[in-house]
């Protein structure tokens, strides 16, 4: 109802409108939230020539004012043996093709970094993207300048872990205390968007802010002065704890707990599929799934989509088993469990993951005995600590069909 779709004509793939409409319509309501229509009327009529254009001009500039400015802090910090600043993911010189020279980001015309491509383009050869020669080609993809991603100190781009470190989720947890909005946080990135509103105010606030988190973090400071209301809702964990030694804490474990590792690990992994999704859907609704310790998932199979964050991408879906106790995406996701439970405040999202008052994660699992005693809620043998009582329900037929591990059913993905 509050969805705009974009349509970009082509002659490669002519569109029939009227076609269109009609699977539009599919999916349309004859009753629409009249002021959510309002919205993506007022948002259309924005960009219209000359407002539009005019409100693109500033947030790109905006975002390149604020790159060239972290470059630039960062150089003269460096040169003075000041000790480290937060560093952006972007190319530290690019070339100007109409002169022929190369300039310092910082150094380089508005109109090279506004107006040219190629000044954002990945590089074969160039270190900063981290990204093998093999892997890329010249101008292969490109940076969006209003997508800006702040990198603090812990690892290089070609993973190499520092003795500094100071984990992505604190440098959050102080911006979101005092009010500046964060896109997406990485063990070790900080996303931060630019679009229409953005202005020099605000990221001028933001850049003040990462020059006050350094002085917190260079002075140790103690987190009631630094993260209050961190401090307030535990006060037993973070009391009399500064900023520098959460840091190295939390640093010194995830470098144990190797979740970096494991995300890349785990991102290569592939389960057999054993349901398709939907029929996977089919036993959620009546009740052949439960709900057990993540820590016993191994070979089981998973009976909704498991998505950490970060990175935010499908480790296994509905349907499939998963692997054995050795496989990459059970170790990270105990990984996690163990890394919420040392820092309350800081625990790590996963779809598909319940988590109780203890920190323990569950995850609901489909049920492949057949005739195995269940309770109403679908949670089998074991309910999590705290848990309502089971509601009585009447004796149900078991399934005709038991599963058979290893049937070989299609996947869908």
């Amino acid at each position: 109802m509050g969805s705009m779709i974009h349509v970009k004509l082509s002659p490669r793939a002519n569109l029939d409108f009227d076609q269109f409409n009609e699977s539009f319509m599919m999916h349309g309501t004859t009753s629409p939230f009249y002021p959510l229509i309002a919205s993506l009327d007022v948002a259309a009529a924005m960009m219209d020539e000359p407002a539009g254009p005019t409100l693109m001009s500033e947030t790109l500039q905006d975002a390149i004012s604020f790159r060239k400015a972290m470059s630039s802090i960062g150089h003269r910090l460096r040169e003075a043996e000041q000790g480290w600043f937060f560093r952006l993911y972007q190319p530290e010189y690019v070339f100007d093709p109409l002169d022929g020279k190369t300039y310092l980001l910082e150094e380089a015309a508005d109109g090279l970094l506004t107006n040219r491509s190629s000044a954002w383009t990945l590089k074969v050869g160039e270190e900063w993207h981290g990204y093998q020669d093999e892997d890329i080609a010249d101008d292969y993809c490109m940076l969006d300048p209003t997508k800006v991603t702040i990198l603090t100190p812990g690892v290089n781009a070609q993973g190499v872990v520092s003795e500094l470190g100071i984990p992505a989720a604190i440098v959050t947890e102080f911006l979101d205390g005092r009010r500046v909005e964060i896109a997406r946080t990485g063990d070790y990135t900080v996303l931060v968007l630019f679009s229409v509103g953005t202005s020099k105010g605000k990221w001028g606030a933001l850049l003040e802010n990462l020059f006050e988190f350094k002085r917190l973090y260079d002075s140790e400071a103690s987190l009631e002065e630094a993260l209050p209301e961190l401090v307030s809702r535990f006060p037993h964990r973070y009391r009399n704890v500064s900023l520098k030694e959460l840091s190295d804490e939390m640093h010194a474990a995830m470098v144990q707990l190797n979740l970096s590792g494991l995300v890349n690990d785990a991102c290569d992994e592939d389960f057999d599929p054993i349901l398709t999704p939907a029929q996977t859907y089919q036993k959620l609704l009546r009740h052949e799934t439960e709900k057990i310790r993540f820590s016993e998932m191994a070979g089981r199979i998973a009976a909704v989509m498991l998505v950490p964050y970060p990175p935010g991408i499908p480790m296994s879906m509905p349907g499939e088993r998963l692997g054995g106790t050795e496989s990459p995406v059970i170790k990270l996701i105990l990984a996690m469990e163990e890394f919420g439970k040392r820092f309350p405040g800081f625990e790590r999202e996963v779809h598909g993951i319940e988590t109780d008052a203890e920190g323990n994660y569950w995850m609901r699992a489909v049920i492949e005995t057949p005739g195995k005693k269940k309770n109403g809620n679908g949670h089998g043998k074991q309910r999590p600590p705290n848990a309502a009582p089971p509601v009585q329900k009447k004796k149900r037929v078991p399934a005709t069909s038991p599963i058979v591990p290893g049937s070989g059913l299609a996947s869908e993905r």
